[in-house]
């Protein structure tokens, strides 16, 4: 907490016990209160526990100045009986021991409490970063199939482009250059996808196999993107080498209404990879689906 925050928070504090413990005393006296020093200490408590050593000591200094005053002769500060002076002195020690005991006790809570907070924080970071290492791939980063399948209520209840493609060939690279060069090919199409159709719509649906799901898409524009990403895929320079990436691809345009929907869409998709890859390689195939 800024210091001129902590600064306003304990003034604040403060007058309020000040407050409290002026007009339970001032009730005290007006009801002719015999002792009122153990109603007045459990002011003093209560501003201890819940606010502290300078609430307290704010609070004592009050209980002090209204036992002086009650414990003078005629009330006048000064003159007091042998006996009342140690009254007064039990009360001062009194005072101390409580705001010594119980505010080291706040003390102590308010840090614990700190810890948790910062504690909490921090398992928050952790189980967010968690959540999202689930659902991204440390190779791509992009989305993954548990990814997908929590966001199935974004694709209900409004027309989606699902399009799945593979890389043609893709176990040649291996073959030939190593796996190494395969998971940079895999790397290259992933950065390719997410900068035409954006990361949050693009997943790594298996292998060299990807998925894209734009909500409320207009084919035209769909299908400039699929070219794009053609183009700039089939002459790539990878660690110096120049490879031509390609990619067979499927998709499907309609409106899901239901999870069942929505899977029903995937399998068309797949289903119009299929043809294209038993097509040519290279081929884009697409149909719009028409709920039954």
């Amino acid at each position: 907490m800024p210091m001129k925050e902590k600064v306003k928070k304990e003034l604040y504090s403060s007058g309020c016990a000040v407050l409290g413990t002026i007009l339970v005393a001032l009730c005290c006296n007006i009801l002719t209160i015999p002792n009122p020093n153990i109603i007045l200490f459990t002011v003093m408590t209560v501003a201890l526990v819940f606010k502290g050593y300078v609430a307290g000591l704010s609070s004592g200094v009050v209980i002090l100045i209204y036992s002086m005053y009650f414990f003078s002769n005629n009330h006048d500060f000064v003159t007091y009986s042998a006996l009342n002076v140690e009254k007064i002195i039990v009360i001062i020690i009194g005072i101390l021991l409580d705001i010594l005991f119980i505010g080291h006790l706040h003390t102590k809570n308010e840090k614990a409490l700190e810890r948790l907070r910062l504690l909490n924080e921090r398992l928050s970071s952790e189980k967010a970063a968690l959540e999202e290492r689930s659902r991204t791939g440390a190779l791509t980063q992009l989305q993954n199939r548990h990814a997908f399948r929590e966001d199935y209520d974004s694709f209900i209840h409004r027309e989606v482009f699902m399009m799945i493609f593979d890389v043609d060939y893709f176990k040649r690279f291996n073959d030939t250059y190593g796996h190494d060069m395969g998971d940079c090919v895999l790397k290259t199409v992933a950065d390719y996808m997410m900068e035409l159709f954006g990361q949050k719509h693009c997943y790594r649906w298996g292998g060299d196999e990807f998925l894209i799901v734009v909500p409320e898409p207009v084919e035209e524009i769909a299908k400039r993107k699929i070219q794009g990403l053609q183009t700039q895929l089939k002459h790539h320079s990878i660690k110096n080498l120049e490879v031509s990436i390609g990619i067979t691809c499927g998709y499907v345009i309609g409106r899901a209404e239901t999870d069942a929907q929505v899977r029903e869409l995937l399998e068309i998709a797949d289903g119009n990879l299929y043809t294209a890859k038993e097509t040519e390689r290279g081929t884009v195939i697409g149909t719009q689906y028409d709920a039954k």
